[in-house]
């Protein structure tokens, strides 16, 4: 399980009731696989592995399978890369700056 909570936003009753559900219900927490305080969310980092231009359709494949980890989190974004998506068709259009803007 994930909890994202951005640094600026968070607040300490936030914390307080997490440890209460985790204490009432005896849950184990792996001091592995928690991370409070984070200022990068390490889900994201990803996006700074991609190149800007993508030069072969397992490029793509594998950029647009990463974006299933964000995709919850942005209304309306399936749309804005609708257009990446068209390139995994047969015959797609050339790669242009419209695919590079998004």
């Amino acid at each position: 399980m994930t909890f994202i909570v951005s640094f600026g936003q968070y607040k300490w009753n936030h914390l307080t009731i997490f440890i209460k559900v985790i204490k009432n219900n005896s849950l184990v927490v792996s001091k592995f696989k928690i991370n409070l305080f984070q200022t990068i969310v390490r889900s994201i980092e990803f996006a700074n592995n991609f190149p800007n231009e993508i030069l072969d359709k397992v490029q793509l494949q594998r950029f647009l399978s990463s974006l299933n980890y964000v995709i919850d989190i942005y209304p309306g974004f399936s749309k804005l890369y609708k257009p990446l998506y068209e390139r995994l068709k047969k015959n797609p259009q050339p790669w242009t700056n419209v695919h590079t803007n998004i």
